[in-house]
């Protein structure tokens, strides 16, 4: 048995042993982690002369994909600072000899391993557009972000930057007393919900909402929300209404304040406080009533997202609730929900599953409209029909 190598040499074999068939960044970063822990060994002129040639082939293979191939033009020009909590509009023009397939923005937080993908929107002839991600704008920092077009062969070409050499965006702190406002929406809603459509009539309410939502976007206050209500309806329990028994009557109105804590990105904690009146069948004031509503956020609520949690309300009932929310276009938006609920007269627990579908008719007003099939038994079911309409302004 021969004596032991030395410690600078039994690392420089495991780092170009380590390096075989790997990529030339591997090896790159492998030889600078030796030579910054030997810098004075006896090997080091040649550890750096292998590196210099790793780098000179990287660079050389960054020009080449940046150069644009025959048929690409392409014309964009390049942002590098703006404003935190900014909204920020990416725009390039890209003529090809053939249609493309897709343009898309990457862009992370400097120093982050992954890349947020952002498919850019034909806006014309040869033009592509895309919104830069409102979570990364958020707050200070350095950015990085690229484009990228794909052929129609598959084949991915860099526009102006690369993921190997990326450019670098600067997001601003914003000065004292210039916060940009937030995002306000408005909505009114209409909601006939039937869980026996065979029978009677008997089980069903009729709920009509309207809310206000200003996002606050400060610190952990993610949004604050109030509204009004009706529900109105009337209900019993399956056996008794099966039995011929008369339905309940009720009728509740109600006002509510809400707020959303977003406790981590795309992570967001929701409270609602409700108070209303349950009225008689002559309109007047009956009793006070009072509720809650509790709530988590999974995803950028401006984007696609998933909310579940539950509600109650005093003599109406709870519900148990899970939405997703998503949008099929670029000016179509759906959500799909499920729930189980006890409404409108606090009796047998029943499901409920809906889908929502939007129309943005313009870029602040959206219409709704909603169907759902709902069910306490096999035998005891029905229908949601619904709709609305959505104001959304900054």
């Amino acid at each position: 048995m021969g004596p032991a190598e030395p410690p600078d040499v039994a690392d420089l074999h495991a780092a170009l042993r380590d390096g075989l068939g790997q990529s030339p960044e591997v090896r790159l970063r492998l030889l600078r982690a030796w030579r910054a822990s030997y810098p004075k060994s006896t090997h080091t002129d040649g550890v750096v002369t292998a590196i210099r040639m790793l780098e000179a082939q990287i660079e050389a293979a960054i020009s080449a994909e940046e150069a644009p191939p025959a048929g690409l033009l392409s014309s964009f020009d390049p942002v590098r600072n703006v404003e935190a909590q900014r909204s920020l509009m990416m725009a390039v023009a890209i003529v090809d000899v053939a249609p493309l397939a897709a343009v898309r923005l990457l862009a992370r937080r400097k120093g982050d391993p992954k890349w947020m993908t952002v498919p850019m929107t034909a806006v014309g002839l040869h033009h592509y557009s895309a919104p830069f991600p409102p979570r990364l704008l958020a707050e200070p920092g350095t950015l990085q972000y690229a484009i990228e077009a794909v052929q129609a062969d598959g084949t991915v070409r860099a526009i102006s930057a690369s993921l190997m050499k990326p450019r670098a965006l600067t997001v601003e702190a914003i000065p004292a007393g210039e916060a940009p406002a937030g995002p306000s929406h408005a909505d009114f809603r209409v909601r006939y919900v039937d869980f026996n459509a065979s029978g009677d009539g008997d089980d069903k309410y009729l709920q009509t909402e309207a809310r206000f939502r200003y996002g606050v976007r400060f610190k952990m206050l993610h949004s604050v929300e109030a509204g009004v209500g009706l529900i109105s309806g009337e209900g019993g329990t399956v056996a008794d209404l099966a039995a011929g028994l008369p339905s309940d009557s009720t009728s509740v109105g109600y006002a509510f304040a809400a707020l959303e804590l977003e406790a981590a990105p795309l992570f967001g904690l929701g409270v609602r406080f409700i108070g209303g009146n349950r009225r008689s069948q002559e309109g007047s004031a009956a009793s006070a009533k009072t509720g809650t509503q509790l709530h988590v956020r999974i995803g950028d609520d401006e984007a696609t997202h998933l909310i579940a949690g539950f509600s109650i309300i005093e003599s109406l009932g709870s519900r148990y609730f899970a939405e997703f929310n998503a949008k099929v276009t670029d000016r179509v938006p759906f959500t799909a929900a499920i729930e189980a609920t006890n409404l409108p007269v606090s009796k047998d627990y029943g499901a409920r599953g809906t889908g929502t579908l939007g129309w943005e008719a313009t870029d602040w007003l959206t219409v709704h409209g909603e169907f759902g099939l709902n069910a306490r038994t096999i035998k005891h079911y029905g229908y949601t029909l619904g709709g609305g309409l959505g104001f959304d302004w900054e």
